[in-house]
């Protein structure tokens, strides 16, 4: 009867589908060997969405109308380019971030990945969130404290990653990132491989039991 009940504690040990984990640095084990995006290689200019090494950057709130949030990439000094997201309005009366809504991009993933991280500078506290493929939050991490720059901030997760949202807490407000790196996911795992796992296990520990 032991070694049915570690049988079945190992199974659920390996079945469960564990919560991301921050990442706050770039040299995090869990981005090893990676992908990283710098954005040199795109023209510096406004774009709807941009789209580098297989991830694409976008309005999180294209329903919004009119339309206040834009995309750019600019020179940082000595060629060295980042996006930056931001309203293009402020809002009347000056000061008043309730006027306008938050400033929200949405960085989507061609393949799932198993952890992802990125530079961001801004004047507002600020929150990333990841999701997997059915639009689920995986883990937020954040909202940050305050401005900040260039500040390290990213997920490693168990569940695979299909995309993320960075927001700011309040409204009008710009983010810069810069150095996105990524990593692929190993294995996709489907999201109900979890469930059925334990089922089998405590199918096997009834007939085990009535013997």
């Amino acid at each position: 009867m032991k070694n049915t009940l570690y049988f079945a504690l190992l199974v659920s040990a390996f079945s469960c589908n564990l919560h991301a984990t921050p990442l706050l640095s770039a040299a995090d084990a869990a981005l090893a060997g990676g992908t990283t995006i710098t954005f040199n290689d795109i023209a510096l200019g406004s774009s709807p969405t941009v789209n580098s090494n297989g991830v694409t950057f976008s309005n999180a709130a294209p329903a919004i109308l009119p339309p206040i949030q834009g995309i750019s990439i600019q020179d940082g000094g000595g060629g060295d380019y980042f996006l930056r997201y931001s309203t293009s309005v402020f809002p009347e009366p000056e000061g008043s971030v309730s006027a306008i809504p938050q400033v929200k991009l949405r960085i989507d993933f061609s393949s799932p990945v198993s952890a992802f991280g990125l530079y961001v500078s801004g004047s507002y506290p600020y929150s990333l969130t990841a999701y997997d493929d059915a639009d689920t939050a995986i883990e937020t991490f954040g909202p940050t404290a305050g401005s900040y720059s260039n500040y390290f901030m990213g997920l490693s997760s168990a569940t695979n990653i299909r995309y993320a949202i960075l927001g700011n807490v309040n409204g009008f407000d710009y983010l810069n990132i810069d150095d996105l790196t990524y990593a692929p996911a190993a294995v996709p795992t489907p999201s109900a491989l979890p469930l059925i796992a334990s089922g089998i296990c405590m199918l096997w520990l009834a007939r085990r039991h009535r013997r």
